[in-house]
Formats: structure tokens, sequence, C-alpha cells
């Protein structure tokens, strides 16, 4: 669990506890507060205007989102799409590879936004060429659905795994050509960013 300077761990899962928690009960007036989980062996007692004012710092982070899908139907409801239930995200932002490849098939392409893609910024020793190429092809494959797609940045890194510099092969460049010119017929993209794309050609 990540924490800030403007709580302790302790009080985030507290609060994680409560919001998934049973016996929480709904606040009918501003001035009450409601004992809203179990925590630590004790009750935990929380006050609306807390409730209020860190409730939503904490819904950028995969984890106690989960938890309110968990708690409320309705939460559930609203983070998925399609009728594949898909999780509706509208920004991925990643440097692991492996991320993206199991990111792009858990979520609504429909919903996306924003995709941030930079294992240049990475440790070395989990890129390989084949895996950056697989990740490509998917992506490639990926972006012709994502037709709310405004904001797209490929960064490669210049050398893999081996220290070698690393090119990619045609066939996955042109696969990105494909996707790239399926995208632009939705025509909503406004940024587009390709970094360190070298393409290996015949000799090299």
């Amino acid at each position: 669990m990540m924490c800030d300077g403007a709580g302790s761990c302790s009080d985030t899962q507290a609060l994680l506890e409560a919001l998934a928690s049973p016996n929480r009960r709904r606040l009918s007036r501003p001035t009450e507060s409601a004992t809203c989980g179990y925590f630590g062996g004790s009750y935990l007692e929380l006050h609306w205007e807390i409730f209020a004012g860190a409730a939503p710092q904490l819904l950028d982070r995969a984890q106690p989102v989960g938890r309110l899908a968990c708690a409320s139907r309705g939460f559930c409801d609203s983070l998925s799409a399609g009728r594949h239930h898909k999780l509706r995200v509208g920004s991925v932002q990643t440097s692991c590879i492996q991320s993206l490849i199991e990111g792009l098939s858990r979520i609504s392409l429909e919903e996306l936004e924003v995709l941030r893609f930079d294992p240049s910024s990475g440790p070395l020793e989990r890129i390989w060429k084949q895996d950056i190429e697989r990740a490509l092809r998917l992506l490639s494959d990926c972006l012709g659905r994502a037709s709310s797609l405004k904001t797209l940045s490929v960064r490669l890194p210049s050398f893999d795994a081996a220290l070698e510099r690393l090119r990619l092969s045609s066939a996955a460049w042109e696969a990105l050509l494909r996707g790239l010119s399926a995208l632009s017929t939705h025509q909503r993209l406004r940024s587009l960013e390709l970094t360190s794309f070298v393409i290996k050609t015949q000799g090299q």
C-alpha cells in the first residue's frame, strides 16, 4: 500500500476496510460520525468530513477502486463497459511490457483516451526484442477499437537486455503502421509520440 504525507499506512488501510465493510451505514446528517469498519481490534469512527476529504484522494489507485466495486453494485456497473464488462479506464501509463499486454486485454478500448507506454524508463534487464515486438503487435491490433484515444506515446529503449541495439523487424513496424492507420479513421488523436524507433533493414 502506498502512503503519502497526508496520513499513515494504518489510517489508509482502515479507511479501505471501512469502505468495504458490511457494517458501514449511510450518513444521513452532515454532523454525525459513523462506525465504518473493524480494524486492529477496534472500530473506526469517521466523521463525514474526514471521509469526504480522504476518499477522493484514493480513487486513482487500483486497490481501493477494486474494493469500492466489490462493496457497491453501482460502482461495479460504473467501472465496467460493454457486453464483456471490460474495465472502464480513461488513461493507461506504464513502463512494464507485461502490464501493457495484460492491461489492453482487460480494459474497454472504446473508453481509453490516453495511452503512454515507456519501457525505456523501466529496468533494462527486462527488455527483450521479442517481448517489445509482441507488445507492439498487440497494441496495433487494439488501436482500431480505441475510438476515443486522444494521446498516444510510445518510447522505446535504444538497447535491449543484452545491450544490443534494439531494431524492430519490418513486420512489427508494418503492423504498427496498420494500427495507426486504423486509429486515424476515428479522427480523435491529438498527440502522437514515437521515440527511438529503429527499423531493421536488410543486411543489418
